[in-house]
């Protein structure tokens, strides 16, 4: 984060929202594609690759709910652009058009319709290459602390939680004084 003579800064998007990172990410529609988003980020130093832990095999409520988290990701205001990674393209594209409805631009790649891994890599890299390309033209703007997005991450004990909340205070405090 980048605090400019008046305050902070941040990198506007399409949908009025501002995000503090400008990344672009490459998003795995279904853990079958894993591996293809991770080959993909590795060839394309700076992409993030955000992996997906379901996708097949899920049913009603638990198939929405992965799909708006993957959605989610993929318009999170520190992205500046997403590629959506599937086996097929029916399942990357319902990634997208919900993503689309939150007010994002993504790109998407099916590994059938490109014709199998080495085509699916060229392909790839070709849009996440124009996809930094165009980030990297993206100006940093004021930033008012009402428009921060905060995401925390919930992944240990009430006791674990609360020694990290801790740490975080006393740094705080001794930056004060």
């Amino acid at each position: 984060m980048t605090l400019a003579i008046g305050g902070l800064t941040g990198y506007p998007r399409e949908n009025g929202r501002k995000g503090v990172r400008n990344l672009v990410a490459v998003l795995a529609a279904a853990d079958n594609v894993n591996p293809l988003a991770r080959h993909l980020a590795a060839r394309n130093p700076g992409v993030v690759c955000l992996p997906a832990s379901y996708g097949r095999g899920q049913m009603g409520r638990d198939f929405e709910v992965s799909l708006r988290a993957m959605a989610g990701l993929a318009a999170h205001p520190n992205i500046a652009s997403c590629l959506v990674v599937s086996f097929e393209p029916e399942s990357s594209e319902r990634v997208a058009k919900l993503a689309r409805q939150l007010g994002r631009q993504v790109a998407t790649l099916s590994f059938l319709e490109t014709g199998g891994l080495l085509e699916s890599l060229h392909k790839g890299n070709e849009i996440l290459c124009a996809m930094q390309q165009a980030a990297s033209l993206v100006q940093r703007v004021p930033l008012a602390v009402s428009e921060l997005t905060i995401g925390l991450e919930c992944g240990g004990s009430e006791r674990r939680i609360r020694y990290h909340l801790r740490l975080v205070r006393q740094s705080s405090a001794r930056s004060f004084h």
